[in-house]
């Protein structure tokens, strides 16, 4: 029997808050529950649909088995080449056939099989796919080196965590979605940050470190359970990067609330000045009252000015103040949320402000 837990590459390992247990959340490159010992063949269940008569090579992940071709898997994988071709790679043998005993999920596995044996034509035509297709892709892309899925999946999940600033208002990441990839919950935010520990990819640390202040804090010091019984993590250093990051994005939040708060004139093309006047001069209070000043979500536009208040000219006014204000901090993010990320984009856009809070502006720097 040939029981995968290396194979050359980085194990999946997804820390737990605990510091007893931290170690032993999962054995690295995580198994279905139940499977300290091996599942003998004769209760194995039979994947639907990934299990070929015709197949050369069994691989198992928990209880279940998928009966595929090692040509295919050889072929795009050269970690898999290399286990199929081990010294004792045949020592286990169901139906004729080689057992290759794998430490990975099976529902991981499952996606994984589908993809490879779809072809990468498939997964880029894939209009749309949920983020927990797209983890498994990575995680298993990247550990057994096919790196087309792994590069499609994080191409997409660049979408929804960006390096560059856009007009998205940031309430909801459960609703950040984009045209390639849709978030099933908030809570995926740390597998988010632990795939880009995985991958190296720090471009994406930034904004998923700070998708991970919205958290629950129960959430976000244990932890949750994916679908597949995984617990998920972050490291005992990124959930210190959180908690410190949200004490730096409400210093940054509070400088910038008082920099726009500190408007106290109408637009010059306000018809309505005394109206627009006495809106404004309400600014702080009705920041206040909304629970504005006390917030860590930055990246949240600070004002909801309408025209019950403001005429249509000083609403944008105020708006394109905010929009400096955040793109300032998201420029500052990495350094906010404790990391160092190369290229991370400045504020992209030229937005639209006058010269009397561009002066101002350079004061808020």
């Amino acid at each position: 029997m040939l029981d995968v837990q290396t194979g050359g590459t980085q194990s999946r390992k997804r820390p737990r808050a605990d510091s007893d247990t931290h170690a032993n959340s999962r054995q690295d490159n995580a198994t279905d529950s139940g499977d300290l010992l091996p599942v003998k063949c004769e209760d194995l269940k039979h994947h639907e649909e990934l299990w070929f008569e015709d197949g050369s090579v069994i691989l198992v992940a928990g209880n279940v088995g998928f009966r595929v071709y090692a040509g295919i898997l050889s072929r795009d994988s050269v970690v898999f080449r290399n286990l199929l071709n081990a010294p004792g790679a045949k020592s286990e043998v169901m139906e004729n056939c080689p057992v290759l005993r794998v430490q990975d999920t099976s529902a991981d596995l499952e996606v994984f099989l589908s993809f490879v044996y779809s072809g990468s034509k498939f997964v880029s035509n894939a209009k749309r796919l949920p983020f927990s297709t797209i983890s498994s892709l990575v995680r298993l892309g990247h550990k057994y080196e096919v790196y087309r899925l792994r590069d499609d999946g994080l191409a997409r999940l660049k979408t929804c965590y960006p390096s560059e600033y856009t007009d998205e208002n940031w309430n909801d990441f459960a609703k950040l979605n984009s045209s390639v990839m849709v978030m099933e919950n908030t809570r995926s935010a740390i597998s988010v940050v632990n795939l880009a520990r995985l991958t190296q990819m720090d471009i994406l640390l930034p904004m998923a470190l700070y998708a991970c202040t919205y958290l629950h804090l129960s959430t976000l010091l244990h932890g949750f359970h994916c679908a597949d019984g995984v617990l998920e993590t972050l490291s005992p250093e990124d959930l210190f990067r959180c908690l410190q990051g949200m004490k730096n994005l409400l210093k940054a939040k509070r400088k910038a609330s008082v920099w726009i708060l500190k408007l106290r004139h109408c637009s010059t093309d306000c018809q309505t000045p005394k109206k627009c006047c006495a809106a404004i001069s309400s600014l702080l209070r009705r920041a206040h009252d909304a629970g504005s000043l006390a917030s860590f979500q930055a990246l949240n536009p600070l004002l909801q000015p309408d025209d019950e208040y403001f005429c249509k000219w000083c609403e944008d006014m105020i708006i394109s103040q905010d929009d400096v204000a955040i793109r300032r901090i998201f420029a500052k993010l990495p350094s906010y949320m404790g990391v160092t990320v190369e290229d991370w984009a400045t504020a992209s856009g030229k937005p639209n402000f006058s010269l009397l809070y561009l002066v101002n502006f350079l004061n808020f720097l």
